[in-house]
This record gives C-alpha cells, structure tokens and sequence, in this order.
C-alpha cells in the first residue's frame, strides 16, 4: 500500500450515503479469507462493525440493508497513493490503522471506485441529512 508522505490540502468534502447489504459482506468476507485477501477482510469486517455501532437498518423492497452517513474529502486521496494498486491493498495489514485511516482507504475503495472487488457495498453523494434513531430527513 502507497501512504502519501507529501503535504497535501484539499479543503472541498462532500456527504455521502454508505450502504451495505449484510448477506452480501459475509459471502466476500468468507470468499476474501479462502483466498489470502486479508486487506479486503480487515476492511469490511470493519464497516461491517461500525454500520453496527454508526449505521441504520432501512428496507428497499423487500431487502433489508445498512446504511450510515460520512463525509469524505473530494478530489485527490489524502492517505493513499494516486497510483495505489487495488491488488496490492486488498493483501495489506490495516490491523494497526486508526478508524480515521481505515474510513480513508474505504473512501478510495469506495467512493473513488478504485476497486471492483467489493460488492455490497454502495455510495452515493447526497447533502448531508439529519438522522436520529428511528429515521433520517434532509
């Protein structure tokens, strides 16, 4: 994994809705952990647990799925590499990753699109909604 080591500013953020389907996390974590791709484990056990802690249950359809709210940076990653592999960081170790670090590469992962390995996971940029148990409005 390529950490940025130079001084980087980008004071532009945006909100975004994360989603994830849960069924659809322990089916690639189980495929991830058969196949060496601790990195991949090591990240969705993570969103997995803060969607838990953070995050909301909704129904679309008939499917139940988890959701939360973050605001990350737009622009160029702040923590990754621009030419950070996906290959080479779904085999890294994020054991010793702060939360702040680990929502960083689930920033370039997910919301940059920078990888096609994981799926059931979903975002999408929105204004920043209010959201107390039980709901969320705009």
């Amino acid at each position: 994994m390529k950490i940025r080591c130079d001084f980087v500013t980008n004071s532009s953020s945006a909100s975004f809705v994360l989603t994830v389907k849960e069924e659809i996390i322990d089916a690639k974590i189980k495929r991830f952990t058969e196949i060496g791709k601790t990195g991949w484990v090591q990240l969705l056990n993570f969103l997995k647990k803060k969607m838990g802690e953070e995050g909301y249950k909704t129904i679309i359809g008939s499917q139940e799925y988890s959701f939360t709210i973050k605001e990350f940076p737009l622009g160029k990653s702040q923590f990754l590499a621009d030419d950070s592999d996906p290959e080479e960081i779904s085999k890294s170790d994020f054991s010793e990753l702060s939360d702040d670090e680990m929502w960083a590469v689930i920033n370039w992962v997910v919301v940059k699109g920078e990888s096609n390995d994981i799926l059931g996971v979903g975002a999408t940029q929105t204004t920043k909604p209010q959201c107390e148990r039980g709901g969320c409005k705009v």
